[in-house]
């Protein structure tokens, strides 16, 4: 099985995910829906700069990045800031 697959698969469950919760009536967007995506996005990364699609490669880097962000303005993963004082 080559990663492209791999990434693909795991993408396709994360969907299923986040269509189980919608269909529950949940409206936000789930964590680990979140996660399974990056991973699946993050192992399409290593097989785009392995098989020398770096534009892809790079494309597919800012969407794990975007929703990284997302994980961490949703979830408890989220960094604190400093308090002021």
């Amino acid at each position: 099985m080559n990663l492209s697959l791999i990434g693909l698969v795991i993408l396709t469950f994360a969907w299923f995910v986040q269509l189980g919760f919608s269909w529950e009536g949940k409206k936000e967007i789930h964590k680990i829906f979140l996660i399974s995506y990056i991973t699946g996005v993050i192992i399409l990364v290593i097989d785009g700069f392995i098989n020398g699609l770096n534009e892809l490669a790079i494309l597919n880097t800012a969407c794990a990045v975007l929703a990284l962000l997302v994980l961490l303005r949703i979830g408890k993963f989220r960094v604190k800031a400093a308090k002021r004082k």
